[in-house]
């Protein structure tokens, strides 16, 4: 699975040892390649279904132990909605 975002950035589903299977961006640069780690530490937040929606990309992920600014995400399987950025990403607990 690969998307395209508008920003020029492709997404799609990665995995490494330390991390496990995450939504991975990259702008064609290792320098602008990296990974939004949905279950933080080695386990997967098996992201999936992924759809482009306008400018962003929505996909199903297991969202636990997420930092983003002062808070913690501990929803379990949700909507995540991004534009490629930790900034830009959100969850819908649903």
């Amino acid at each position: 699975m690969i998307l395209f975002l508008s920003s020029g950035k492709l997404v799609f589903l990665g995995r490494n040892s330390h991390q496990g299977y995450e939504v991975w961006f990259s702008d064609g640069t290792s320098s602008g390649t990296s990974s939004l780690d949905l279950y933080a530490g080695s386990n997967s937040s098996n992201p999936s279904s992924f759809i482009k929606f306008g400018s962003k990309v929505v996909f199903i992920a297991n969202v636990i132990n997420w930092v983003k600014g002062s808070d913690t995400f501990n929803t379990g399987n949700e909507l995540v909605f991004t534009d490629g950025t930790s900034s830009g990403t959100t969850v819908l607990d649903v």
